[in-house]
């Protein structure tokens, strides 16, 4: 995504926003910072997952017991960004991550709605 000057104060506190939560199925801030330029960017760890519709369609996650666990902690993850009084807006399979290795589940972009 380009960087626009503008989109600093949003930016800034979604920042401010992901470093306060901490959840086990919300993928953590690692760093916030401002390059020499000036410009604030922030880093997540890096994930080896597919999104929740990708892990359907290639059987990864076919029982119904395994689908039912992951709609567990998404709920929970909602459960807890609602509790920090922020909404997610935007919730549906390609926002729910699947590792492939331990089927952790992360929910993304729990930052789509600030409050004012």
């Amino acid at each position: 995504i380009p960087y626009r000057p503008d989109d600093n104060r949003r930016f800034i506190r979604t920042a401010q926003f992901r470093a306060r939560l901490r959840h086990a199925n919300l993928i953590p801030l690692l760093d916030f910072n401002v390059t020499r330029a000036g410009q604030p960017y922030f880093t997540d760890p890096h994930l080896e997952a597919l999104n929740l519709r990708e892990s359907l369609r290639a059987g990864a996650d076919g029982t119904l017991w395994d689908q039912c666990r992951i709609l567990l902690q998404v709920c929970d993850a909602v459960r807890y960004v609602h509790a920090n009084d922020l909404l997610h807006l935007d919730l549906n399979p390609r926002n729910v991550l699947v590792t492939r290795t331990f089927h952790e589940v992360f929910l993304v972009r729990t930052h789509t709605s600030l409050p004012a």
